[in-house]
């Protein structure tokens, strides 16, 4: 048996009276305990609950704080936070935070497995010894890092900063200088690709302009120079700044003196 689908109207026409009361009374602000008694004659019918929603105001939750290493961007009224000039170009991506986020874990291990052993690391693991909190810290805003002062501010509340604090600067200032060097390759490669479309426009511009006014078919133009008046034997009244057109289908134009006028007399 085909099921069929109730329309709006048709739903709202079924609707159960009582509810239609509950939501008069949560529309009018009226207590919606004091509904349902009354609909289903239940005691205290007579008052209301004071308990409800319509009785009782709820303030609304407070909004959830965000730590630092969550913000967007750092906050520029803050002196320490000063507005953030790099070009958008010189910040990282999503994937580049990653990439990063991947190369300090591993160097993490490597320093991990170099050290020796302590007692307090019974049980520590190596993707444990630098807590992904603190990675992620490190690597928001990435490339605002450079110096060593805004790392140790970074990373204050890893365990083992004031043991490997150093060697992982290093490393973090390094991984920060090669991403430099990838973000300005990117950006001139974007530049040339950019640089390219831009020629390839005006060739085409062109192109289409040579077509337009039917020069498509010139193969080649052939000027002919003027001799000088004692060496000339042309007729009175010639033109003598003559030009020769070979129409051919072919976009080239080739420009080449006549051939019994190419040599000039001496003076």
């Amino acid at each position: 048996m085909p099921t069929t689908t109730k329309s709006r109207g048709d739903r709202t026409a079924s609707m159960c009276p009582s509810l239609r009361l509950v939501i008069a009374a949560h529309l009018r602000g009226a207590c919606i305990t004091r509904q349902l008694n009354v609909i289903y004659q239940n005691p205290n019918s007579d008052r209301d609950c004071g308990r409800c929603s319509s009785c009782k105001e709820y303030p609304l939750p407070k909004p959830r704080h965000v730590p630092v290493s969550e913000q967007d961007s750092p906050p520029s009224s803050d002196p320490d936070f000063p507005p953030d000039t790099t070009p958008k170009y010189m910040r990282l991506g999503a994937k580049d935070v990653q990439f990063v986020a991947n190369k300090l874990a591993q160097v993490a291990e490597d320093i991990f497995f170099a050290m020796p052993y302590m007692p307090e690391m019974i049980g520590l693991r190596s993707d444990g010894f630098l807590p992904s909190t603190v990675i992620s810290s490190i690597t928001n805003h990435f490339h605002l890092v450079k110096t060593r002062e805004i790392f140790l501010e970074r990373a204050s509340k890893w365990d083992y900063l004031a043991r490997c604090g150093d060697e992982l600067w290093e490393h973090v200032k390094q991984i920060g200088e090669d991403m430099d060097t990838t973000l300005l390759e990117r950006r001139n490669q974007y530049n040339e690709k950019q640089r390219l479309a831009r020629q390839q426009k005006k060739d085409k511009e062109l192109h289409d302009e040579i077509v337009r006014n039917g020069l498509d078919g010139i193969k080649r133009v052939t000027l002919v120079l003027p001799p000088t008046p004692s060496t000339s034997t042309s007729p009175p009244g010639s033109n003598f700044n003559e030009t020769k057109v070979v129409h051919k289908r072919d976009s080239s134009i080739q420009l080449e003196p006549h051939p019994s006028r190419t040599k000039l007399p001496r003076l």
